[in-house]
């Protein structure tokens, strides 16, 4: 639009017409403008999030790994087919499937 409304033979003729030219001109480059700005912001924040992701996901991996070796450590001690050793299993297995995983409903409870 904006491009049109430049156009010299464009304009003549829409003012000819009595049609804000200028004005509607200066709108238009207006909100290019700010959709220009607005999408400069949304492509940052793109790269922010993809950047924050592979943070986590590093820090979570590094979690798990140092939280595994520890219930390791722990079934070693206690022995791992002992009662505490399985309980210390079932940590293990809850929170690998994380907080949000759905319980089977076969299984028994204790």
């Amino acid at each position: 639009m904006v491009a049109y409304l430049k156009n010299p033979d464009n304009a003549a003729l829409l003012t000819a017409k009595k049609y804000p030219v200028a004005d509607k001109l200066a709108q238009f480059e207006d909100l290019l403008e700010d959709i220009t700005d607005c999408n400069a912001t949304q492509e940052e924040l793109k790269v922010k999030l993809k950047n924050k992701t592979a943070e986590l996901e590093g820090k979570l991996n590094s979690g798990w790994e140092t939280t595994s070796g520890e219930i390791d450590s722990i079934a070693g001690n206690v022995g791992k087919n002992s009662p505490a050793g399985k309980n210390v299993a079932k940590i293990r297995s809850s929170a690998r499937r994380g907080p949000n995983a759905k319980k089977d409903p076969s299984a028994p409870t204790s």
